[in-house]
Formats: structure tokens, sequence, C-alpha cells
């Protein structure tokens, strides 16, 4: 029956749904469509599972339109609860920075990510920027860390493991202002001009695209 093999697959899509998006993001997917795909997937299958229950039994009406509607909201609805999407999950917007002549920059093009020691969501944010370094090989990373102590990026450099650069900080204070005070910020470099700037919870999926598209460029 196809109740049966539809609710088969909603199970797996929910149980397996993380392997789903590495999966399509492996295929070459962006970071929007492989995040998206799992939850549009659920909503779909939550469809098609409450369209057959509700034209293979036999209740009243209103009882079938009730039943129907919960069918179809709850394989998005555990999913959602199981796999939250969180502010900034799905953002692009970030800010516009004027030209300046800072004398930061090391890199003429790519992405300048300005981040403290012990930081826990600066150490986080080398997962990301590793898979965007290896999906973008050309496209330059400096991971830049606000101190003067050469000992506080330890941690840091090894878990970046020499995928990008990694280095402290000229001036450290000037730095710390372009971030705002809010850690990691997320700068993208063009002809040697810091040109636009993303917070931690603006760095989304989006935004990650938005960098492959002008490392491709």
């Amino acid at each position: 029956m196809k109740i049966i093999l539809y609710t088969i697959i909603t199970t797996f899509s929910i149980l397996f749904f993380k392997e789903l998006e590495l999966g399509l993001f492996n295929l070459g997917l962006s970071w929007t469509l492989s995040k998206a795909t799992p939850y549009l997937l659920s909503i779909l299958l939550g469809a098609l599972l409450s369209i057959t229950l509700y034209k293979s039994i036999t209740l009243k009406k209103v009882f079938k339109v009730n039943l129907s509607i919960l069918i179809l909201l709850l394989p998005f609805v555990i999913s959602f609860a199981l796999h939250p999407i969180y502010q900034g999950d799905f953002s692009k917007n970030g800010k516009v920075l004027s030209q300046n002549s800072y004398n930061e920059n090391t890199i003429d093009d790519g992405l300048m990510v300005i981040t403290i020691p012990n930081c826990p969501y600066c150490y986080e944010a080398i997962g990301r920027l590793k898979t965007l370094a290896l999906r973008n090989p050309e496209l330059n990373i400096e991971y830049v860390v606000c101190s003067s102590d050469s000992n506080s990026i330890t941690t840091y450099k090894e878990e970046i493991d020499g995928l990008f650069k990694i280095r402290i900080a000229k001036d450290r204070n000037e730095l710390a202002r372009v971030a705002d005070g809010s850690f990691p910020a997320f700068v993208y470099v063009k002809n040697g001009k810091q040109t636009y700037k993303w917070s931690n919870s603006q760095f989304g999926v989006r935004a990650l695209d938005l960098i492959e598209e002008l490392a491709g460029k």
C-alpha cells in the first residue's frame, strides 16, 4: 500500500535527516539547497501521506480533515523539533563597509575572519571555514586573532590544520572596532579593501553561497 511506503520513506527521511543534508552537499549542491531540501522533503512527504490517508480511510469528513491536517504537519514538526532552524541559519544580509585604508589585510581578495582567543563561537566557526576551504581551494581565507600573545592561537591553529591562514592581528583594537565587538566577524576583502561584513548570527548558508559565488568570479 502507498500509505506504508510513504510512512517508511518519511521515517527514514527523519532518521537520516543530517545524512541527507550532507549527501546533497557532497553531491555539489549549494549550502542553501542542501540545508533546505530535507525540510522541503518532509513537507512533501507529509502532503503525500495526508492525501493518501484521506482517500483510504472511512470516517466522518470532519475527522478525516483534522487527521489529514495532523499528518500533513507531523513530518515537518518532528524534523524541525529534532533539527531546529536557528536565527541566522539562512541569513545572507550583513553590513557594507566603506572603503578603508586599514593596514590589516594580507590578502587582496578573500575572506578575513576576525576572532579573539578562547572564544567558543570562533572555534566552532572553524568547521564551516574548513569545509568552505575544501570546496573552494581558490578562495583565500585568513583567520585573524585579536591578541598580542602568539600562544593564544595554538588551539585554533591545531584545529585549522593548515587548511587556511591564521595569524595575530597587527592592530587588534582596530579590528575589534571593525567587528563591532562581536566575534567571530566575517569580512569579505576585495582589491585589498574590506568591503562587506557579517556577524556570526548573519553568516548563514546564503552568505556562504554568496562567498562561493564571489570566489568564483
